[in-house]
């Protein structure tokens, strides 16, 4: 599992600036996991899931064309990107989960 501990959405955030920083930084991973440790969250769940505009509406399994991301959720607020939340609100309000063993994913419609 890998975590996004940086990426595009730092050059909108004021005390990290535009710079490409590696998210394989040892230090700051060791720090973010005993943050969450030490609040008893384990960081092997995902907190947020990745969304896709799909090409064919017909085909919706893993490894289908997208287009572009998802329309990002109040919370993230970035194209392509769901919280937990938002995606368990989708889920209550009706959309279909299919489990892929496969890619081991579950898919959202």
């Amino acid at each position: 599992m890998t975590y996004d501990i940086h990426g595009i959405w730092n050059s909108d955030i004021e005390s990290l600036d535009p710079y490409a920083c590696a998210h394989t930084n040892l230090t700051e991973i060791e720090q973010a996991l005993k943050l969450l440790w030490r609040n008893n969250i384990n960081p092997s769940l995902g907190f947020y899931g990745r969304s896709f505009t799909i090409n064919d509406p017909s085909c919706m399994v893993s490894g289908c064309e997208f287009t572009a991301g998802g329309t990002g959720g109040t919370c993230t607020g970035t194209a392509g990107v769901l919280s937990a939340h938002k995606i368990s609100e989708i889920i209550k309000n009706g959309a279909t989960v299919t489990v892929d063993t496969t890619a081991a994913a579950a898919i959202v419609t």
